[in-house]
């Protein structure tokens, strides 16, 4: 983010370890600012900050510790002139202006120019216009279908999830007592948060866990035998019974003419009992009757009503 890289390490890092003795005031200032946060509000800041320092390299502003008032001001009219809301311009120079603030804490600065710089008026009444309401959620549950669909948007709207909260949950997540269900995450500011699943939440998520059970203990491999819904059954192809017993199916093998086959013998039988001597392997495969009889056997039936 800066001319001279700087690695912000967790609490308790030996200071020798980042150098804090040879970095100029402006890293020092960023380093002191940073290093209060972490995980996604440190990422905001760092962006925050990337985007500010971004800018005053454009006006030719070489250390942003040399801004004035009117500069920031100037910073301000850019964002809003960028069509950010009066909220985001709100945030993001807020961030600004708490690095001034510590950097003059810290006396890196002999005074704050980001004091009394104004930023847009934030009109909470318009904030309103995205919420989301109670028949626009069952508007959008209509059309879900997928039972992690349905899981995800019940969360987000019964317990007012953040995405990145959603996105971190687990099955070790749901603690269920005898006071009920509860679901246990790191909230904001890396607090741990427990909150009580309601009961539609509730109830679409164990939806969801038990298909993902299902699933998962579904067989992966089809059976060898063919069922009985349809000519060539529900998992056979008509080249699988060619490659089980060595001779193709009984649609498109007639019975021998010298040999017909009785009302009692199966057509491979008959075919097989005629085979020449070269062809051994393929007659001793054939010479296995094969379940391909128009009745159905009991574990076929079982299936096709299935």
């Amino acid at each position: 983010m800066t001319t001279h890289a700087i690695e912000i390490l967790p609490a308790g890092t030996s200071s020798n370890a980042i150098g804090v003795h040879g970095i100029d005031d402006e890293n020092k200032a960023l380093l002191g600012y940073l290093a209060r946060y972490k995980g996604q509000t440190l990422r905001n800041y760092e962006f925050d900050l990337r985007t500010f320092q971004e800018w005053t390299r454009k006006i030719g502003l070489l250390r942003m510790l040399d801004a004035e008032r009117y500069q920031l001001e100037l910073y301000v009219r850019y964002l809003t002139e960028r069509g950010l809301a009066p909220a985001t311009i709100g945030r993001r120079f807020g961030t600004v202006r708490g690095f001034y603030h510590f950097a003059h804490v810290d006396g890196l600065i002999l005074k704050d120019p980001a004091a009394y710089v104004k930023t847009p008026k934030i009109e909470h009444d318009q904030q309103y216009r995205t919420w989301f309401e109670t028949v626009d959620m069952a508007l959008v549950l209509r059309t879900a279908t997928d039972p992690l669909d349905r899981a995800v948007l019940h969360l987000m709207f019964d317990l007012a999830l953040r995405v990145g909260e959603l996105c971190s949950l687990n099955v070790e997540s749901i603690d269920r007592t005898s006071n009920g269900v509860f679901l246990r995450f790191i909230g904001k500011g890396g607090k741990l948060a427990v909150m009580q699943i309601p009961f539609v939440s509730l109830t679409a998520l164990d939806a969801y866990l038990a298909s993902r059970s299902r699933s998962s203990a579904s067989p992966r491999s089809t059976p060898t035998s063919p069922s009985t819904d349809g000519p060539q059954g529900r998992y056979s192809s008509p080249s699988s019974t060619t490659a089980s017993t060595g001779t193709p199916s009984n649609e498109s093998s007639p019975a021998s003419p010298t040999a017909p086959a009785s009302p009692t013998t199966s057509p491979h039988t008959a075919s097989a009992e005629h085979t020449p001597a070269h062809s051994s392997s393929k007659a001793a495969a054939s010479t296995t009757p094969q379940r391909t009889s128009a009745t159905p056997t009991a574990a076929s039936r079982n299936r096709a009503t299935q």
